[in-house]
């Protein structure tokens, strides 16, 4: 009986000890185990990306003499994320847009059709120098020099906008080669070439800004002998230009003939964004990034310009269309008709009471009047003070909505037994403005000249 017990005791043992190490499964309604988090993959950022690639060949006779050679460079663009890789596909994926896309193929495009024209002019190039190499073998041989076309390409990108330049040097038989200039601007955010005056609302205008500031630098750089009697008309007539833009400002390039004869070389002219910027759109001002101060001094000389229409010269005026009154003719200005279109064309420049002052007769004198809905004005020209040798201008500013512009005037006198002008002094002038969405307005004026 007592090894029954035993053996019964040992049993009960063995079994709960097996409970305790039971590897069966846990019930349907505990929880289950959480899987690790897997890491997502971070969205690339992509960019447009520039890479320059290089094209070249040459050309022989069959006796070996090199009769042309060839070489070219052009632009091809793509995307590329911010950890260096390059998209190759045609299809958006992985943070790359239609959008991108269609801005890189359009550039493409437009280089390829570059190229292609390159490879054709390359052709004639053959011709040309085979011809002459048969017909004037001897003169070709003494020479030695075959012909070339050399196109390298130089580009800058500031924010959306790229600004491409190539320069081409070709020799295409004769006394020297020479060297030509193509300039492009490339909107990014927009995704197309533009034109300088493609900037502008008015480009008429701008063309003639940009006309009147290079032959003011040739006349006061004393140029005006290295160049054409008539370089003046042919500034003025030029549909567009070669140029770049900078945070300087346009950057033109006139190359051989274009303004002066091939001795005098290529010229080259920085013009200030505040000689033009108020012929800008308000995406050019963006696309450019003209600096706040350049945006101020191109107001401010706009200012000058409305100011002298009152105290040394007139608005243009139309002689073929005289007032009822004698001695007075209608204002020829875009815009002004009446003499509300010209007090609201002031106040954008002016503050309120200086737009009116200058609006106010002098002495009983009305210098612009309106007849029947029509503005007429006297021409009332008087000259500058030759004792002004010019000016220099700066922007300071008390805080983001006011400053003033801070002109140093630089005085001379005539030198008598030099027989020269000489520079005595200088003095400031300062003109208070205040900052608004139509750009800076100008409370106190005053003729520097």
């Amino acid at each position: 009986m007592k090894k029954v017990l035993i053996l019964i005791l040992a049993l009960a043992l063995l079994l709960c000890g097996c409970a305790q190490k039971s590897d069966a499964p846990a019930a349907d309604n505990a929880p289950a185990a959480e899987e690790p988090a897997q890491p997502q993959e971070a969205l690339r950022q992509w960019d447009y990306d520039i890479a320059v690639e290089e094209a070249a060949d040459e050309y022989k006779h069959d006796d070996g003499m090199q009769l042309a050679q060839w070489h070219y460079e052009r632009l091809r663009m793509h995307l590329k994320s911010d950890n260096g890789e390059i998209f190759a596909g045609e299809a958006p994926e992985r943070g790359v847009t239609e959008a991108q896309l269609a801005v890189c193929k359009t550039f493409n495009d437009a280089m390829d059709a570059r190229a292609d024209a390159a490879r054709a002019r390359w052709e004639d190039l053959k011709a040309g120098a085979m011809e002459q190499y048969t017909e004037m073998r001897e003169a070709f041989l003494l020479n030695g020099v075959p012909y070339e076309e050399d196109t390298t390409v130089s580009f800058e990108r500031r924010g959306d906008l790229l600004e491409i330049t190539e320069n081409m040097y070709g020799y295409w038989g004769g006394v020297h080669g020479g060297n030509t200039f193509e300039t492009l601007h490339f909107d990014l955010g927009a995704g197309e070439f533009l034109t300088i005056h493609d900037l502008s609302d008015d480009p008429a205008a701008l063309r003639r800004a940009i006309a009147d500031e290079v032959i003011r630098q040739i006349y006061e750089q004393d140029m005006a002998e290295a160049c054409f009697d008539d370089f003046d008309q042919l500034l003025y007539d030029m549909e567009d230009y070669t140029g770049f833009f900078t945070e300087d400002g346009l950057q033109l390039i006139f190359e051989q003939y274009a303004i002066a004869p091939y001795a005098s070389g290529t010229f080259g002219f920085t013009i200030p964004y505040a000689q033009m910027s108020r012929y800008f759109t308000d995406r050019a001002m963006t696309l450019l990034n003209v600096p706040s101060e350049e945006r101020v001094l191109g107001n401010f000389y706009e200012a000058q310009e409305m100011y002298a229409w009152f105290r040394m010269t007139t608005m243009p005026l139309d002689y073929d269309r005289p007032a009822p009154i004698e001695g007075y003719y209608a204002v020829d200005y875009p815009g002004v008709t009446t003499m509300n279109d010209l007090r609201n064309l002031l106040m954008t420049r002016f503050s309120d009471e200086l737009a009116i002052g200058l609006l106010a007769p002098v002495d009983g004198f009305e210098h612009y009047k309106e007849i029947d809905g029509v503005l007429y004005a006297v021409g009332a020209d008087r000259g500058s003070d030759v004792t002004v040798a010019g000016a220099d201008y700066a922007v300071a500013w008390e805080s983001a909505e006011a400053g003033q512009v801070i002109a140093t005037v630089h005085h001379r006198a005539f030198d008598e037994a030099k027989e020269e002008w000489v520079l005595t002094d200088d003095t400031t002038v300062e003109f208070p403005f205040v900052w608004t969405p139509e750009g800076a307005r100008f409370s106190s004026f005053t003729s520097i000249d």
